[in-house]
């Protein structure tokens, strides 16, 4: 019963700390403090390229797996063999974007 309990308890305490992709805001999700929290995001690649990349949004790294919830997509896996413009990733008045 004891074990029960317990169980009981750690899961109650591990899903009040987890973020539900329908419960981050989007200010959550781009919200940064330095530029390698960020993460580029998309549905479909545009391009590829070493001095840049195709993105639908920028978002914290720690919600990544949330934007592509609320997208219903995943990470695309293949990229065209186009050259992407230079592109980098920043963080400007503590939220994610690019320059």
């Amino acid at each position: 019963m004891r074990v029960i309990y317990l169980l009981s308890i750690a899961l109650f305490l591990f899903s009040v700390g987890c973020e539900h992709p329908q419960n981050v805001s989007i200010a959550q999700m781009k919200a940064c403090k330095d530029a390698s929290d960020c993460i580029p995001v998309e549905c479909s690649c545009k391009c590829s390229s070493s001095n840049g990349f195709s993105y639908d949004d920028v978002v914290n790294k720690k919600y990544e797996n949330p934007w592509y919830s609320q997208h219903k997509c995943s990470r695309p896996q293949m990229c065209p063999e186009v050259e992407c413009p230079s592109v980098k990733v920043i963080c400007k008045e503590n939220r994610c974007g690019v320059k």
